[in-house]
């Protein structure tokens, strides 16, 4: 399967063109008409490698389809085609792993950066305010040890510690999210830990925020040369959310591309419940905020 197109951008003031050839072999067939398509749906054709039916391009429907060598001895050789069918998938099974360990966790022609964020302590009850942190030790440590998430840039690379939009199309800020937000980490202790509804609706230092935070908030400022900037905002972004999942924060589209960005502000924010002994119901609640300024 193969797919081809062009297009032209104009990012930076800067005149792009792009040329896309992409050809699929094996596996189940996927939409790869374009590099959105292909991020969305790389990781299904990867799996379907684990689909033993997948193994050889046999029982094709048309004038092309291979058949396996097993399927043309006659009647009589049925013990000799069971062997030549079960020593192809054999190798089939052993070279699956050695082809997705080449391709599977590599970008096509994206770039790919993580960064861990600052995180502060905030009291319960003060609008997500670093300066106003809690006063017991024991209830700061309950996030001690593990990150939530981590924030990934693709798209861009790095010149003296500053980024620089390399291809516009591939742009975008993800959210990794690597904990189970409904059993996080306890750090030896027994009982619960996990992410709260907060019905909390401020962040402080931020003027334009007034939505109830639910489970989970951001905030994402996006500042260009000439001053101008554009706010993106969402509560409850980790509702439902799972262990290992990529949230999408910012994407292309939200970029003006005839302006050049200076620096993009994120700042999320959540709160942990943790209760050490359900019988006893000894509830703590503690804020969390995080922040990044990306440099361009």
């Amino acid at each position: 399967v193969g797919a081809s197109g062009s297009y032209s951008e104009q990012f930076k003031n800067t005149s792009i063109e792009k040329e896309i050839a992409v050809t699929q072999v094996g596996g189940t067939n996927i939409d790869i008409g374009s590099i959105g398509a292909i991020q969305a749906n790389r990781a299904t054709w990867f799996d379907s490698f684990n689909d033993i039916n997948n193994s050889t391009l046999c029982g094709v429907v048309d004038g092309n389809s291979l058949v396996g060598l097993w399927e043309l001895l006659p009647s009589g050789y049925e013990e000799r085609a069971n062997e030549l069918k079960s020593v192809f998938t054999q190798q089939c099974e052993e070279k699956n792993s050695e082809l997705c360990s080449k391709y599977l966790e590599q970008d096509i022609s994206w770039t790919k950066a993580t960064y861990t964020m600052n995180r502060q302590n905030s009291n319960d009850g003060d609008s997500y305010n670093p300066n106003i942190q809690e006063s017991s030790a024991a209830w700061k440590s309950i996030h001690d040890n593990f990150e939530l998430g981590y924030l990934n840039v693709y798209g861009c690379d790095t010149t003296n510690n500053k980024l620089r939009v390399k291809n516009i199309s591939d742009f975008s800020i993800k959210y990794h999210l690597v904990q189970n937000i409904s059993d996080l980490p306890r750090n030896g202790r027994g009982g619960v830990s996990k992410i709260a509804n907060d019905d909390a609706n401020k962040i402080y230092g931020i003027a334009d925020f007034n939505e109830r935070i639910g489970v989970g908030a951001y905030w994402i400022r996006v500042t260009y040369d000439d001053d101008s900037s554009e706010i993106f905002k969402k509560t409850n972004f980790l509702k439902d959310a799972s262990k290992d999942q990529y949230i999408t924060l910012l994407n292309s589209s939200d970029i003006k591309y005839k302006k050049s960005i200076e620096k993009i502000e994120i700042v999320v924010v959540y709160e942990i419940f943790y209760d050490e002994n359900w019988m006893v119901h000894n509830d703590q609640y503690t804020n969390w905020r995080c922040s990044y300024t990306f440099i361009f």
